[in-house]
């Protein structure tokens, strides 16, 4: 199968599974994560591989951008409190588990080995090829 016909192939999987998926009346990115995770697994497809940077810089930024955009005010200020307490606590509690699993991988019961986890779990992204050679320093 060359590959336009395999994209195309892919829209029009895409397009039947959001027509299901409304006429269903459940949210349709379900249904797309469900038939990409079938279409990944069918034999004798070829494999696709997309840069990450690609994603980030032309997939995701449209997606939130309409998300946003779409967003009702009032339901966003109605559950400010959740939407920021979730960020918070989810940095928090990666940080944390971050730092405990360097801490038990690393050994010892210094209190700069629990830091240096810390630090390794921090606001950085782990993919980050920048975050990469600091982060090995402070935790050797």
């Amino acid at each position: 199968m060359r590959s336009a016909e395999f994209v195309l192939a892919l829209l029009i999987a895409v397009a039947a599974l959001v027509t299901i998926a409304r006429r269903l009346g459940i949210a349709y990115p379900i249904f797309l994560v469900i038939g990409g995770l079938l279409l990944g697994l069918a034999p004798g497809l070829p494999r696709a591989h997309v840069e990450p940077d690609l994603i980030f810089l032309l997939v995701l930024p449209p997606i939130l951008y309409t998300t946003a955009f779409f967003t009702p005010l009032r339901s966003l200020r109605a559950n400010l409190g959740n939407i920021s307490s979730l960020a918070i606590g989810l940095i928090i509690a990666t940080a944390g588990a971050a730092a405990v699993v360097a801490h038990a991988l690393i050994g010892g019961r210094t209190r700069r080995k629990m830091r240096s986890g810390l630090m390794s779990g921090r606001g950085r992204p782990g993919t980050s090829p920048s975050s990469r050679p600091p982060m090995t320093r402070k935790i050797g």
